[in-house]
């Protein structure tokens, strides 16, 4: 089972401010919506050491959400890369 450890929402911030060319951001991906709010997947390296955590912004502009709008830490999970393998279908191209 893993631990969870906490950042700094402001570092956080900072960090998630700077993408995509903030040396520490690995991916962030859209991993789920709702009708008013998109989640996105954030990995990110820290102390040679990687971590996942997850925010929501407004679907919208008429939605006001910020990542962590109402945390002072940002819970984060320790991750770490797995090679996977996966099958595709392509199209059979006819002559």
């Amino acid at each position: 089972m893993s631990s969870a450890t906490l950042f700094d929402k402001d570092e956080m911030l900072d960090i998630l401010d700077a993408y995509p060319t903030h040396p520490d951001i690995i991916a962030d991906t859209i991993y789920d919506n709702t009708r008013w709010s998109i989640v996105h997947e954030l990995i990110f390296k820290r102390d040679d050491k990687c971590y996942r955590t997850y925010y929501r912004v407004g679907a919208t502009e008429h939605q006001e959400e910020r990542p962590w709008d109402y945390d002072d830490a940002v819970k984060c999970t320790e991750v770490k890369p797995v090679e996977r393998t996966v099958t595709v279908y392509e199209a059979v191209d006819f002559e």
